[in-house]
């Protein structure tokens, strides 16, 4: 009997990524077992477990047909690589397992739905028929349904593509029917989000249209929920245009903030007042899930389209996820702040209090590539503080560089990273203002990445870096400030 797909994949990434050393991997963020990742799907808790299944290519760092691949973990941060548990191999998917979520079935199984891409129904220069999918298992093995698809491009309004239908995100409703938004496109070349419903995750039927995007870009990995009193829609924008000859992307999260109807039967909101999620130049595609103890967590793909030059040559895997925030919304703002759980990876700590800095400055015990940094920026009475700048995971070539300039409110993100200068962005920037007289920021230092957030979860820049060394900390200052520094070794 020859063997499956799936029996291949697995096979594979036991002998690949056990192969791999921890010294090549980050410390608390979870990466691709081998091969490529990227989206993250199914986030869920299951069996007592929290679940992680995400965009798996194990043959290559570099985007192939798509699998699941899945890890579970106790804490969040702490991650067990379990088996594949889709690969590309029936006539509906045979292109791709593209993305998806999780709920649980009434029986207590755990229930995929993902987005199938086919290899016989293609349509030319645009790709396979994009139709939705089931599998169902029990944490550790999945069995595809015998009724796929359950959703067809078939089911869309009039005129809807055949070729741009994905990214099913399901939750199970109080009275134990489910739902699920979808992110599609109108015959205009419109985003849109569907909304559709069923009785048992199995037989499912076409609702209503609940946004439509007011530009030509496809509103990817969609999430619907209410938090603390607001609606939330979270989207990834997907613009593809032409750039001279060369077929361009502009990758973009967005979160809007509306009003949803009972059970997300409808979403009301100004479809023009869309707001990063993440200021950064790495993030895409978040999935939200609510723990056991009520809170809404997000973890997103730490990586970008339209940066995938920014790689270590060699390594054996690509892709990681953010580390996981916890969501709220205050004064009609989406509110990020680091998963409480982190705080248990707290090691050796650095203090520094009302230090007063200026020009080139370094504060001893400050370097590391594993940290948690408290820095709290002040302004002195009676002098000027232009702008500051801080240096991270700096190698003395290579640094992810953090600007502030009070005067225009204005927050700048650089990449510095001279020997990957192909990738196309290397810098983001954002509006930050002090409060006070003081700006606050947290920043979660791994091997290859750096997130910050800003007053108490304000906004968040996240950005990768893959060097090989680099964990120098410092500043420079035009002007004065006095800085308060707590830093703790991430174990």
């Amino acid at each position: 009997m020859s063997e499956t797909k799936l029996e291949k994949a697995r096979a594979y990434e036991e002998a690949a990524g056990s192969k791999v050393p921890a010294d090549l991997r980050p410390r608390y963020h979870l990466s691709s077992r081998c091969g490529w990742m990227n989206d993250p799907n199914g986030f869920s808790f299951y069996g007592g477990k929290y679940h992680m299944f995400y965009q798996y290519y194990p043959y290559d760092n570099k985007w192939g047909p798509m699998h699941w691949a899945h890890a579970e973990s106790s804490d969040l941060l702490h991650w067990e690589y379990l088996p594949v548990i889709l690969a590309p191999e029936e006539d509906y998917d045979g292109f791709g397992c593209f993305s998806g979520s999780c709920e649980t079935l009434p029986d207590g199984r755990h229930l995929a739905i993902y987005t199938g891409v086919a290899h016989s129904r293609t349509i030319p220069g645009k790709g396979g028929t994009q139709t939705q999918n089931i599998a169902i298992g029990d944490g550790l093995n999945y069995e595809k349904y015998a009724g796929n698809p359950v959703i067809t491009p078939e089911m869309l309004p009039e005129g809807s593509s055949f070729t741009d239908f994905r990214d099913p995100k399901i939750w199970r409703c109080k009275d134990g029917s489910y739902r699920t938004v979808i992110a599609a496109m109108d015959g205009e070349g419109h985003g849109i989000i569907v909304l559709f419903s069923s009785e048992d995750g199995l037989t499912w039927k076409f609702e209503n249209v609940l946004a439509h995007d007011t530009e030509e870009a496809m509103w990817e990995c969609p999430d619907i929920f209410d938090l603390d009193g607001a609606g939330l829609f979270l989207t990834s924008q997907l613009n593809e245009y032409w750039q001279g000859s060369v077929l361009a992307k502009e990758c973009k999260t967005m979160y809007f903030v509306g009003e949803c109807g009972e059970e997300v039967s409808s979403f009301t909101f100004d479809e023009t007042s869309g707001r990063p999620i993440d200021l950064g130049l790495d993030f895409y595609a978040p999935q939200t899930m609510v723990t056991p103890d009520g809170r809404r967590i997000m973890i997103a793909w730490m990586q970008n389209w339209v940066s995938l030059g920014n790689r270590l040559p060699g390594l054996p895997w690509y892709g990681q996820l953010t580390a996981p925030r916890e969501l709220h919304v205050r004064d009609g703002n989406l509110i990020q702040n680091p998963a409480r759980e982190l705080l248990a990876l707290r090691g050796e700590k650095t203090e520094h209090r009302d230090v007063e800095i200026s020009g080139n400055a370094k504060l001893e015990g400050l370097d590391g590539r594993f940290s948690d940094i408290e820095l709290t920026i002040r302004e002195i009475p009676g002098k000027n503080l232009d702008r500051i700048r801080v240096n991270l995971l700096d190698d003395g070539k290579n640094c992810i560089s953090v600007v502030f300039i009070p005067s225009q409110n204005k927050m700048v993100v650089e990449r510095v990273f001279p020997e990957f200068g192909k990738t196309k962005i290397t810098q983001r920037k954002g509006t930050v203002a002090m409060k006070d007289g003081k700006l606050d920021l947290r920043i979660l230092l791994d091997r290859f990445s750096a997130e910050v957030f800003v007053n108490d979860g304000e906004a968040v820049f996240t950005t990768c870096m893959y060097t090989e060394n680099g964990d120098g900390v410092s500043f420079k200052v035009d002007g004065s400030c006095c800085v308060d520094v707590v830093k703790y070794d991430m174990k």
